[in-house]
């Protein structure tokens, strides 16, 4: 399919950063062509010397006869190269730039997401440090049992939420 330009003439290679190709068609009128008669003369072949009304001839063809041609369309699908407007460049390098931005956030976004998730990973080992600790403060303490029954169970409770909130975060995955 050509490429052409506003103006009609071809483009071998169009830029597509400084312009854009649109489907068109190119209709070339042809007028119509009228009936053209066959011409025919006459050749003499041969002539008796004693009898000149005696004689050969052969027709020879000066012009073949051709029918007439009625007027008609041809169409040729091509596409149109359409250069940006100035406005229009500046346009799509602020649209390349936007996307440019939004593709870095996404990724430092991405990134937060994956260290955050690192930091879940790691509470469990946390709170069981903190049960431990508990254990031995609770050693120490011995008559404090119920501070200490209290204490493994809010730890109890921050393992449960710890838990569901991994399972909330993985299941965003």
């Amino acid at each position: 399919m050509r490429i052409l330009d506003e103006k009609g003439n071809e483009i071998l290679e169009p830029d597509l950063e400084l312009g854009h190709l649109v489907s068109d068609t190119l209709i070339k009128k042809h007028k119509a062509e009228p009936e053209i008669p066959m011409q025919t003369k006459r050749e003499l072949v041969w002539e008796d010397p004693d009898d000149p009304k005696n004689v050969l001839y052969k027709v020879v063809v000066i012009q073949e006869y051709i029918p007439a041609k009625p007027a008609w369309d041809e169409t040729e699908r091509i596409q149109r190269y359409i250069p940006y407007t100035p406005e229009e460049l500046a346009k799509r390098e602020a649209d390349k730039l936007a996307a440019e931005e939004a593709r870095k956030e996404a990724e430092a976004e991405a990134q937060r997401q994956a260290e955050f998730r690192e930091k879940l990973k790691a509470l469990p080992e946390q709170v069981e440090s903190l049960e431990e600790a508990a254990a031995e403060l609770g050693g120490v303490i011995g008559e404090n049992d119920a501070i200490l029954t209290q204490v493994q169970s809010d730890i109890s409770d921050v393992m449960e939420a710890v838990a569901e909130l991994g399972t909330l975060i993985v299941g965003e995955e």
